[in-house]
């Protein structure tokens, strides 16, 4: 004769027995802390000085440090710094969309105008709502100090192999930049006056 036997099961052992065999049932994982939406930190920041005004351009985020979509505006801090000194706040009320194309510029201070040429470098800085932000963007340099003396008696000759510039320089030692620019002349409209204008119609 075969004995037969008896289990009393309580009611948990029961639930533990039915989830680890059908269920898989695991621990619940930490809950995750909520978004602080901190817009994510700049990283194509430029700036280019000409004259006395410096020009700064980057492209804003389009997500935030939790890889969710930024909506509306964001307040944009920008700030600059000589060598190893703080970075001084550039006053602006700046405001800008996701992905939309940052610009600002400023002529710069007196002091930064005058003296020997030294590295000023220039950060952005994206805020949230609580005045909080992922950090600042890649740094821009440019030179502060006394501008070079512009360049005089620019002139241009077109010859077989390209054109020759010639110019008086402002100062010894400077640095130039070159900028072409390709001018196409625009199609004369009918009834234009001058002597490219079209023939005026036969009555």
């Amino acid at each position: 004769m075969h004995s037969a036997r008896k289990f009393n099961l309580s009611a948990p052992a029961v639930a533990l027995t039915a989830c680890l065999l059908f269920s898989g049932c695991g621990t619940p994982g930490a809950p995750m802390p909520p978004s602080l939406k901190l817009p994510d930190p700049v990283n194509d920041l430029a700036a280019v000085r000409t004259g006395n005004r410096v020009a700064l351009t980057w492209k804003m985020p389009k997500k935030n440090t939790d890889k969710l979509l930024l909506k509306g505006v964001i307040p944009v801090h920008i700030c600059r710094k000589e060598s190893s000194g703080p970075c001084v706040s550039v006053p602006t009320s700046l405001a800008l969309a996701p992905e939309a194309a940052g610009g600002f510029s400023e002529d710069l201070p007196p002091n930064l105008a005058a003296g020997e040429p030294r590295t000023l470098t220039y950060f952005v800085e994206l805020i949230n709502k609580n005045g909080r932000s992922a950090g600042p963007s890649n740094p821009a340099p440019v030179l502060a100090g006394q501008a070079p003396d512009p360049v005089a008696n620019l002139t241009a000759k077109v010859i077989k192999a390209g054109v020759v510039l010639r110019w008086t320089p402002g100062s010894a030692n400077q640095a130039i930049r070159l900028h072409r620019e390709l001018l196409t002349p625009h199609p004369a409209a009918k009834g234009d006056q001058g002597p490219m204008a079209p023939p005026p119609d036969s009555v």
